[in-house]
């Protein structure tokens, strides 16, 4: 199983976590994996379990499982054969939470790439929360593409309905966007939306939603066309749209700048400094300013 697993990826993430790049919270996942935070998501995830008759789950990725380990206890409160299994690509985390579980053969972990390494078969349910949206386009393809490979009933996965697009992360890491499948390049409509956390995204300004689909369906769906809209996507991608125009008004001053540039008075002339700072950035206006 470990050869399933991408070297660039889990070296990313295994710094994340060794720096703790999101923060001590959560036991290094960040702010939002604090057991205050995610009190609101326990409650829903119970009450998923009891309507959706899940009696099985896989965690894609488990992250430090410290929220998890809560919420599974309280699952096995409820349903004492209640089984549980955390997959996470940092193998310091996993080997920290079997020894935590360690002899009840009901929760287990596994150090395992969401994008290459098969769902186990047997359980109900697959649960992803803040993992897609630190991906790029062909990743987060490739791993709804392996989770629709499944025998899994359900997909829980973690999405933001208001935001206004999708972005493309070059490398898997510390980047994030927030992320709506329903929305291009993906286009995969939920079967059910739930409010996770009505407390708005520190960052910025968007309520955290669960989107629920059901595993049969998202085998229909077209990955090849969903890939084709992702490498096809600066025709329709609103943010390259963006920074396409951007770039487009920049070289036009420039090159106004230029061909004036004789007839401007002395005061005037800062073309040279302009230009200079441009050629700096490599080519590529400054989208801060």
């Amino acid at each position: 199983m470990l050869l399933a697993i991408d070297k660039d990826t889990q070296r990313a993430f295994t710094k994340v976590y060794a720096g703790s790049f999101w923060g001590s919270g959560g036991g290094g996942s960040g702010a939002g994996s604090t057991l205050q935070y995610t009190k609101p998501l326990r409650a829903l995830l119970k009450r998923l379990v009891e309507t959706l008759g899940i009696d099985s789950l896989v965690d894609i990725p488990c992250g430090a499982a410290t929220w998890q380990d809560v919420l599974v206890k309280d699952l096995l409160e409820l349903k004492p054969n209640f089984r549980y299994h955390g997959m996470e690509i940092v193998k310091s985390l996993v080997d920290a939470s079997n020894q935590r579980w360690k002899g009840d053969k009901r929760v287990t972990f596994e150090v395992a790439d969401m994008a290459n390494t098969p769902v186990p078969s047997g359980y109900d349910a697959i649960f992803s929360r803040d993992a897609l949206q630190h991906n790029g386009y062909t990743a987060i393809i490739k791993t709804l593409q392996n989770w629709a490979r499944s025998d899994a009933k359900y997909l829980l996965v973690g999405s933001y309905p208001a935001t206004p697009y999708n972005r493309d992360i070059k490398q898997a890491g510390v980047n994030h966007f927030d992320i709506d499948l329903a929305k291009f390049p993906f286009n995969l409509k939920p079967w059910k939306v739930h409010i996770e956390n009505s407390e708005v995204h520190r960052t910025t300004d968007q309520a955290k939603h669960l989107y629920v689909y059901k595993i049969e369906e998202l085998r229909n769906a077209d990955f090849d066309a969903m890939r084709n809209r992702a490498k096809n996507r600066r025709s329709e991608d609103p943010l390259n749209m963006l920074s396409a125009n951007i770039r487009q008004q920049t070289r036009a001053k420039i090159s106004y700048i230029r061909r004036n540039r004789a007839n401007r008075p002395v005061a005037f002339r800062r073309p040279r400094h302009y230009i200079s700072r441009y050629r700096a950035l490599g080519g590529r206006p400054n989208l801060v300013q």
